[in-house]
């Protein structure tokens, strides 16, 4: 075994299964040249996963299902970092990604905020459910009761490009009672499996705790088809083969939410062309994940063709800056080969092409007339930037396939929302603010949460008559025999077993 050799287990029922000599493991082999072993599940554990209670949170109330989160949160913190598992889960993030430790600690801090703030959780439920009650209690809505129950086993097929993303998976389902069932990414098989086993570590008798089971299977195992219908709702991120895949092998009736590969990119109006400050948030938002996260800008339109040459000085300083700040960490042969293919491709075409010090590809800046003359974007922080009159102009290139506009001036928005968000876009965020979830705004077009709940009413009595009729109590037969010459003797008919009544009425 050698230093990139990582044993990792799988999370079942709660507790972790570690390699044993003679248990058959996985083999995931990365660029960085570290490999992963993980344990490959045992017919005995399919067994065990099919058996367990998929409504064990159901009986928990909301706010200890939050309370132990926040737990979980704090775990997470910066402060923290000397913990033996904190300190091995970033040491085998930044083996396995590649990643710098700088970005890793990040992703991990990003556990602490997304879990730390408690009334943030309850916010997010209040937004995309209508009030959090709804999973604790019966409430009125208009003339029923309504409840929220968890629909069970909630399968999270992951990618790895946004480790944060598994996280805020997750987090929904547990704060929706489901019990999780994850199929960890080969790309990233750290960050979800960590924070399972972080609520081990924090108390491993927890029924979240024991809600957990993270695995990993790769696609076309013989096993996929039993993990795959065992959902009673899934959460399918990536692209179109693993939609499909699980679209084909859930039970009829599941719900599957589908978090495609999007694209997105930035405006910016001649009043922010010649900023700095909008330049460097500019820089954050291509640098973060290296733009493989569907809100990342991969082109920007700048107002004003007089204003170009200055605002990409100005991005060219700013994504030195971030060179600095947010170092890109491994990159593997095949993107430096994509990277340089796109600048020879837009050099070739006549374009002007701003490459990072030095040779290297840490970033691109390439000025093309129009989108048409992108062949295909290699992403690793490479821009196009495009000069338009108006930055009306650029909403014709939005398409369902469109997640993200980032805007500046922010004033501006109002210009651009309604016509780019019918033509597809689904989140309009001012620039710098790319990666931010807001409570509130749905995500790729839907409210995640309200789909996680399976919605159930009691209705109210017959004594409840409503705004609708005039005087009741409710009787339906009247109602139905209101034009029929019975209706003067239905008072006396008999209410229970239909016996003496005239045969008209009992045959209708």
């Amino acid at each position: 075994m050698t230093d990139t050799d990582i044993d990792l287990p799988i999370f079942l029922g709660g507790r972790p299964i570690f390699l044993a000599p003679d248990r058959e493991a996985h083999v995931l082999s990365y660029e960085t040249a570290a490999r992963a072993r993980i344990p490959v599940i045992t017919q005995a554990e399919i067994a065990q996963l099919e058996a367990h209670d998929r409504f064990g949170l159901a009986r928990l109330h909301i706010q200890e299902i939050v309370a132990f989160l926040q737990k979980v949160g704090r775990f997470w913190a910066i402060e923290n970092m000397d913990h033996p598992l904190y300190r091995r889960a970033l040491d085998q993030m930044s083996a396995i990604s590649g990643m710098s430790r700088k970005m890793a600690q990040r992703e991990f801090n990003l556990i602490h905020v997304l879990c730390t703030y408690g009334a943030a959780l309850y916010d997010m439920l209040d937004a995309e459910i209508g009030s959090r009650f709804y999973l604790d209690d019966w409430l009125v809505r208009n003339d029923a009761l309504v409840h929220a129950h968890p629909w069970g086993n909630a399968l999270h097929v992951m990618v790895g490009n946004v480790p944060a993303s598994s996280i805020m998976s997750l987090i929904r389902g547990i704060i929706t009672k489901n019990t999780t069932i994850a199929k960890l990414p080969k790309r990233d098989p750290i960050t979800a499996l960590y924070f399972a086993l972080s609520m081990h570590e924090i108390d491993p008798d927890h029924p979240v705790t024991q809600s957990m089971n993270v695995l990993y299977w790769p696609g076309g195992d013989p096993a996929e088809e039993k993990f795959i219908r065992l959902a009673d709702v899934a959460c399918v991120w990536g692209g179109e083969k693993p939609v499909k895949r699980v679209k084909e092998l859930v039970r009829t009736g599941v719900s599957v939410l589908e978090f495609g590969p999007k694209s997105s990119f930035a405006l910016i109006g001649a009043e922010s062309a010649g900023s700095k400050k909008v330049a460097i948030d500019l820089a954050h938002d291509i640098a973060i994940y290296n733009q493989e996260a569907c809100f990342s800008p991969q082109m920007v339109f700048v107002e004003g063709r007089e204003n170009t040459a200055g605002f990409t000085a100005n991005l060219i300083e700013a994504l030195n800056l971030y060179d600095r700040l947010l170092p890109k960490g491994f990159v593997s042969d095949d993107a430096h080969a994509l990277v340089s293919r796109a600048r020879l491709e837009a050099l070739y075409s006549g374009n002007d092409v701003h490459t990072s010090p030095e040779g290297g590809t840490a970033w691109t800046v390439t000025v093309v007339p129009d989108p048409g003359h992108i062949n295909e974007h290699p992403l690793s922080r490479t821009i196009y930037v495009i000069p338009v009159d108006d930055i009306g102009d650029a909403v014709n290139h939005c398409t369902p396939d469109t997640q993200t506009i980032i805007i500046s001036p922010w004033n501006r928005n109002p210009e651009i929302r309604d016509e780019a968000t019918l033509r597809g876009a689904s989140k309009i965020t001012e620039v710098g603010l790319a990666e931010w979830h807001r409570i509130g705004i749905p995500h790729d077009n839907i409210y995640p949460m309200h789909s996680l709940l399976r919605w159930v009413g009691v209705e109210r009595g017959l004594d409840y008559w409503g705004k609708y009729i005039e005087n009741g109590p409710i009787d339906t037969t009247k109602f139905l025999m209101v034009h029929e010459t019975l209706t003067e003797d239905i008072d006396t008919l008999p209410a229970a077993d239909g016996a003496g009544l005239p045969e008209t009425a009992v045959t209708g």
